[in-house]
C-alpha cells in the first residue's frame, strides 16, 4: 500500500513543502535545488515564464514534485526545488521541449543576474 506523504525541508532559510506522491520509505529520488538571482527588470518576465515551465514539468512522467517560490530575505531571488523518480527521469526533462523553451528565453532574455548555483542529489524517504 501506498503511503503518502509530505516532505518539510528548509534550504536556504525558506520553507519547502514537496508531495512524494505516495513514494515508499527507502525508494530513491533525485532531489535538484536550483538558486537563481534575477535581474530586477526582469522579474515579472521571469515569474510568468517559470509558472509555465513549472505546469508543464508537473506534469511531466517521473516528476514527483516541482515548485519554485521567492527567497524570503532577498529580493529577486527564487529557489526551484525539483524531485524526480530517477535520474533518466531528471535527464529526459531536461531534453523537454518546455524546459529547452525557457532555457532559450532565460538566455535571450538575460533573466539572471548570476548564474544559477544548482545541487543535485540522491535522496530517500526516511521512516521518521
Amino acid at each position: 500500500m501506498r503511503n503518502p506523504r509530505l516532505l518539510f525541508f528548509i534550504w536556504n532559510k525558506n520553507p519547502f513543502f514537496v508531495n512524494t506522491k505516495g513514494k515508499k520509505v527507502g525508494e530513491a529520488m533525485i532531489i535538484v535545488h536550483v538558486d537563481t538571482l534575477v535581474v530586477p527588470e526582469k522579474e515579472e518576465e521571469y515569474v510568468k515564464a517559470m509558472k509555465s515551465l513549472m505546469e508543464a514539468t508537473q506534469k511531466e512522467p517521473g516528476n514527483i514534485s516541482y515548485n519554485f517560490s521567492k527567497h524570503m530575505g532577498e529580493e529577486h531571488r527564487y529557489l526551484i526545488a525539483e524531485v524526480w523518480e530517477s535520474p533518466e527521469a531528471s535527464d529526459i526533462h531536461e531534453e523537454a521541449a518546455p524546459f529547452k523553451t525557457f532555457m532559450k528565453l532565460s538566455m535571450e532574455q538575460k533573466f539572471a543576474a548570476r548564474p544559477p548555483k544548482v545541487i543535485k542529489f540522491e535522496g530517500e524517504i526516511s521512516p521518521n
